[in-house]
């Protein structure tokens, strides 16, 4: 059996008679990688990060947003805000006075004022920072000399993952170094609460916007306007897709609200095109590692203040490994558009409002593809997914042995070949991370296992790899789910089943992972089978599907990355049981499944600890909100009829997801 693996982009066949690559060779094949925390040589020995920050960016061209007055005028001036005003005027009997004065107070709270001698004091004190944070902060140099030449020749809105609170710093210090113009970075408000803090963002390109305006017809048209205004200008902006910090440290399904407006500049013909670069922020270890674990339990979410930033100098102290940013390509809405309109042909999104709907969800969507196309595998993730399939432990040699065995399942998807995981012995990785990881492990005699307290954030960890497996884990989920494993490698199951049970959990779990970039193509769960079949993974007899020899690992792996999600389902699905013929308040139903979950964890009858995550809950009653179970309101939840009164439906419900949870 030939394997082909990716090393950058050209193809090594591995099989008998060709050597595998030497590591010079793959140093080689690697794309240009720049550490950017460290000193540049080229930047003179005395007093480096001092001319670095007044020597950076001399060459760009200041944007023209920066001319605040000139710019506020001409958003408050504009005809869709003056439209806005006398038409909240007319409902609301205010004087158009009054509502001018409230929108100058809307464009002055919100907008940022970007000045380029803080941005230099900032990196010259990001600069200190990193070196004191992290090891390293790398970047692909070639795709960041790319996006320098397209932000001259038009608009860049810059599309981050977002994990950690550093995401918003990082974009801006690296676009400083390599002299692209500094982004415009849509902030939540949360962050004027921090006085002092604030006036600093807002100078370095921060722009503040409510997290919902729905309804409020004067603020949506001034922030619109405001955002059309900035592109129109050339002016790069960054915004974060997800909407909030992902606390399961997948990518979460993508928010339409800002890309709309973003759109709606290019379909209205007030720019010729935009390019949307897609961007992946890599951590060995986030600042936020004590905090998420409380918040994904339900506690509330830690507000944003200057009492929070100074408890939080803690992580000075500490060593947070490194960082790695990929810039994924860049993608034109002249060629998207043009592509999608092309196979959509009765569309028509530059002349009707109604078809920029469909444009604007698949292009979300192939956005979060993309990011995640550009993950990197820190050795935390291989060792927190290798942590939580061993939960009862494992031995040190053991662990080293099985992150080996993951590099190359990793490798032989034609992933990571050009990330940190290239070139690092699995006995480096297994050292550094168990270090980075200390509050998560206990070692004991050469055994390594999770401690209850780590299991959430080996977790968000381990997380950032299950999209690449998702469908290899339905299909083994479907099988698991039919017997044990002497009956999965005897007997075995019957494809047809094996396909249709893949197909429901795919369904179930839909907006758990981003694996496609399309999500409403039909998924051929052939082909996967075919693929684990050609791995040996699966063996098949007749028609039925069997356990390889010797496949027992990677099978129960697969399913070890599915079942944490499953039971959040199955808990949720418990608690509607419940429901009949109650409606109740989304914030005490949400406490309530939160509650049985870590009652049941405690009494040993769920598994997984993380399967208490209410992010995943919410996931859950949203998807069955989708598929009619429940009706939701602003503030209730409640059975649909149709499940409230056949009873046996619900109850079917239940039972099918209780066969998918893992057997004890």
């Amino acid at each position: 059996m030939t394997t082909i693996l990716l090393i950058g982009i050209n193809p090594i066949s591995l099989c008998l008679g060709i050597d595998c690559p030497t590591q010079r060779e793959i140093e080689n094949a690697r794309p240009k990688l720049r550490d950017i925390a460290g000193t540049n040589r080229l930047i003179p020995t005395w007093f480096p990060d001092t001319t670095f920050a007044l020597t950076s960016s001399r060459k760009v061209k200041f944007p023209a947003s920066s001319k605040y007055r000139t710019l506020r005028r001409s958003v408050l001036h504009s005809e869709r805000v003056l439209d806005s005003i006398q038409r909240v005027s007319e409902e609301t009997g205010e004087s158009t006075e009054t509502l001018n004065k409230r929108a100058t107070q809307i464009m002055d709270r919100m907008a940022s004022r970007l000045h380029m001698p803080v941005v230099r004091f900032m990196a010259y004190f990001f600069r200190k920072v990193w070196r004191n944070l992290y090891s390293q902060v790398t970047v692909n140099e070639e795709q960041l000399m790319k996006l320098r030449g397209l932000a001259e020749k038009g608009p860049l809105v810059i599309v981050p993952s977002h994990r950690s609170y550093i995401d918003f710093l990082i974009i801006s210090y690296i676009f400083f170094t390599y002299d692209i113009t500094i982004p415009h970075i849509a902030a939540g408000e949360d962050f004027l609460n921090m006085p002092g803090v604030s006036p600093l963002l807002r100078r370095c390109g921060a722009f503040f916007l409510k997290r919902s305006f729905k309804g409020d017809v004067l603020y949506n048209a001034i922030f619109t306007e405001y955002v059309q205004k900035l592109l129109m200008l050339n002016c790069p902006l960054e915004f974060f897709i997800e909407g909030t910090r992902s606390r399961s440290g997948k990518m979460l399904q993508p928010k339409v609200g800002l890309l709309s407006m973003i759109t709606e500049t290019y379909f209205d013909g007030q720019v010729d095109d935009i390019n949307i670069v897609p961007v992946n922020i890599n951590y060995d270890k986030i600042i936020e590692a004590e905090i998420y674990p409380n918040e994904l339990l339900g506690e509330p979410k830690t507000k944003e203040s200057l009492e929070g930033l100074v408890r939080g100098s803690y992580i000075f102290r500490e060593s947070w490994g490194k960082i790695m940013l990929k810039v994924g390509e860049p993608i034109s809405l002249n060629d998207y558009v043009g592509g999608f309109v092309g196979s959509n042909k009765s569309l028509d999104p530059f002349k009707n409002k109604r078809d920029r709907k469909p444009v604007n969800m698949a292009l979300s969507h192939q956005i979060v593809y993309d990011i995640n196309a550009h993950t990197v595998w820190p050795g935390s993730t291989l060792v927190s997914a290798i942590l939580l399939t061993y939960r009862l432990g494992i031995s040190k040699q053991s662990l080293i042995e099985k992150v080996g065995w993951l590099q190359n399942e990793i490798l032989t998807k034609g992933e990571g070949l050009d990330d940190w995981i290239v070139g690092e012995k699995p006995e480096k990785l297994v050292s550094q991370c168990l270090m980075h990881l200390g509050n998560c492990v206990d070692v004991r005699k050469e055994m390594v296992v999770a401690n209850d307290t780590g299991i959430i954030p080996l977790a968000f960890y381990r997380n950032k790899l299950v999209h690449l497996f998702a469908q290899d884990g339905f299909v083994a989920c479907a099988m698991a789910r039919h017997g044990s494993n002497e009956l999965l490698k005897t007997k075995g199951i019957e494809r047809d089943a094996v396909i249709q049970d893949a197909h429901f959990l795919s369904d179930l779990l839909a907006v758990e992972f981003v694996y496609r970039p399309n999500p409403q193509d039909a998924e051929d769960f052939n082909i996967v089978i075919d693929k684990l079949l050609s791995s040996n993974v699966l063996s098949q007899d007749q028609n039925s599907m069997l356990i390889s020899e010797g496949a027992d690992t990677t099978f129960y792996f697969y399913c070890g990355l599915l079942w944490p999600f499953i039971e959040s389902y199955w808990i949720c699905c418990v608690v509607l049981l419940s429901l009949k013929p109650h409606n109740l308040n989304k914030k005490n139903l949400m406490s309530r499944m939160q509650w049985l979950a870590e009652t049941l964890h405690r009494e040993g009858k769920i598994t997984f600890h993380e399967s208490c995550s209410i992010e995943t809950l919410r996931n859950a009653i949203g998807r069955f909100g989708t598929w009619g179970i429940v009706t939701t309101t602003k503030e209730h939840i409640s059975l649909s009829p149709d499940w409230k009164n056949v009873e046996t439906k619900l109850t079917a419900l239940y039972e099918r997801l209780s066969s998918f949870r893992k057997s004890s």
